[in-house]
Formats: structure tokens, C-alpha cells, sequence
């Protein structure tokens, strides 16, 4: 979640980030209660994981536009 807090707050602000992370929290807590299961970590590191490929690739993308300018 710190990630996610991280990431927001240099996009839109440190309120905006705080608003957002704790309704993200909040519809975790949500859908915890109302299946009534256990917090699954490993959907939150399939998240990070994806996150991080995504941003490789963005990264890969602004490197290729560098060298053909």
C-alpha cells in the first residue's frame, strides 16, 4: 500500500493520496467482509508485479524514442 501511496502522491498530491489509499483500503476491507475470507497477499504481489513490468516497459519505450531522436 506504500507503493500505491507513493505513486499517487507524486501524481496528484499528498491529499489526493490519502484519499485514495484509504478507499482502496476501505474496498479491500469491504470485499474481505462480505466474501468473508482472508486478506490474499498474493494478489497484492501480482499487482506489484504487473506494476513494475508496465513501468519497464514505458521506461523501454521513452529510451527507443531518445536514441531515434
Amino acid at each position: 500500500m506504500g507503493d500505491y501511496y507513493r505513486r499517487i502522491r507524486a501524481k496528484a498530491g499528498a491529499a489526493k493520496a490519502v484519499v485514495a489509499t484509504a478507499r482502496k483500503l476501505a474496498i479491500i476491507y469491504y470485499k474481505m467482509v462480505a466474501n468473508k475470507e482472508a486478506f490474499n497477499t498474493k494478489a497484492l504481489e501480482d499487482y506489484q508485479q504487473k506494476y513494475k513490468e508496465k513501468k519497464i516497459n514505458q521506461l523501454k519505450k521513452k529510451i527507443a524514442l531518445l536514441e531515434t531522436a
